[in-house]
């Protein structure tokens, strides 16, 4: 199974690239995280996929979620990232 440490290095990746094609710019920097684990990865590969929830003036919300892509697309794990503009 994939530990949690990694699992949330997978979503920050993944949902800071994310932010940054939204937000235009790589001056941004996470200030908040919030991961719901809601069950383990058995078959693999995990993969994450991402979204942005909302564009402001100065911060990015992004929805990223974990699937397990050899277990029928199955739900792994669910999160929240704001990211801070800098440049804004």
């Amino acid at each position: 199974s994939l530990h949690g440490g990694l699992m949330g290095a997978l979503i920050e990746c993944g949902a800071a690239g994310c932010a940054v094609s939204a937000g235009g710019s790589e001056n941004i920097v996470a200030s908040d995280m919030l991961i719901r684990f809601l069950s383990v990865v058995k078959v693999g590969p995990a993969r994450a996929v991402s979204r942005v929830i909302r564009t402001g003036r100065r911060t990015i919300v992004v929805q990223c979620d974990v699937i397990d892509a050899g277990d029928n697309r199955k739900l792994v794990a669910s999160a929240t990232l704001s990211y801070a503009r800098l440049d804004a």
